[in-house]
């Protein structure tokens, strides 16, 4: 299954596009895809197997009947209701009968990025893929809220969308590793050396005004995706699509602060290419809409800056 994405393979096995999905980076970020049938037909749905990827159902409603087999045996056979979820784990053949309208949200976690959260165990320890007990359609209120966190970043397609999937994936795997395996795994507590944090920050503040996936990150601290993210919290004190986040509000106020700059142009030069998004970020920072937070200030100064 190299050769075409998990989204891609799923859409040939069902027949069926998705409602909205997004492609991450190969072995080392989730993918995830909405399935909606909002029709009373019957749908047959299958999927060859992927050795590298396991794949999370969240059942988002309403009730429907599934009769679902794995590698050609009987799985299991019932009501599918709201909240509910379900595994398929890497290397299994899912095929399913599926009755009535339903939407399903996949998330598709690679096998190695596991291994990467267990603290970069090598495969020779678990096994060529980590053994995974498989709920059956039970309900799970923190992978349903992780899941909608996700379905919400893609269907809203803001600036930082894939950082913050990136980073809810890495939840999503460390949840599931909680939740159905039980490896000794020490949590530590690590964080970048002196060299790896002013080397990030630097790259950070000169590309702050564009997304910057974590990969690209880690990439400069020659960590993994999972232990840099934990490393850079505990030692900026905040995960990087926060200070990113934060340092363009910044950049925005004192934009708004010294010239007299239209806010539809401060926008787009932090970064945001909508400025209804950028309007609403900047009031959950300061407290005050962008032209509020001007005039304010005009009522102080009443000549600002033109530039």
């Amino acid at each position: 299954m190299q050769e075409q994405s998990i989204v891609a393979c799923v859409t040939n096995g069902w027949r069926l596009a998705p409602a909205v999905a997004f492609q991450g980076h190969a072995g080392t970020s989730i993918s995830a895809a909405l399935w909606s049938n909002p029709g009373p037909a019957t749908r047959y749905v299958r999927m060859a197997p992927d050795d590298d990827v396991h794949i999370v159902s969240i059942h988002l409603g309403p009730v429907f009947h599934v009769d679902m087999a794995l590698d050609g045996r009987p799985y299991w056979r019932g009501s599918a209701r709201p909240g509910t979820w379900s595994l398929v784990p890497a290397g299994q053949a899912p095929e399913a009968l599926l009755e009535g309208s339903w939407e399903i949200l996949h998330l598709y976690i690679p096998d190695a990025l596991l291994h990467d959260v267990l603290g970069g165990t090598p495969a020779s320890t678990w096994g060529s893929k980590l053994a995974l007990k498989q709920p059956r359609f039970t309900l799970e209120p923190t992978l349903h809220r992780l899941g909608q966190a996700i379905l919400d970043e893609m269907q809203a397609g803001q600036p930082l969308m894939e950082v913050a999937i990136e980073g809810l994936g890495l939840q999503l795997a460390a949840h599931l590793l909680r939740t159905c395996s039980s490896p000794e795994h020490a949590a530590a507590g690590p964080t970048l050396t002196a060299v790896q944090l002013r080397r990030t920050l630097d790259y950070l503040e000169a590309s702050f005004r564009q997304d910057v996936p974590l990969h690209q990150l880690a990439a400069l601290t020659g960590l993994s995706v999972f232990h840099f993210a934990r490393a850079f919290r505990n030692s900026a004190g905040e995960p990087p699509h926060r200070w990113i986040v934060r340092r363009r509000m910044e950049e925005a106020r004192r934009l708004l602060m010294e010239t007299s700059r239209p806010v539809g142009d401060i926008a787009a030069e932090v970064g945001y290419a909508d400025p209804s998004g950028f309007a609403r970020k900047f009031r959950q920072t300061f407290g005050a809409a962008p032209r509020a937070f001007r005039s304010r200030l005009s009522t102080l100064d009443p000549q600002p800056s033109k530039k």
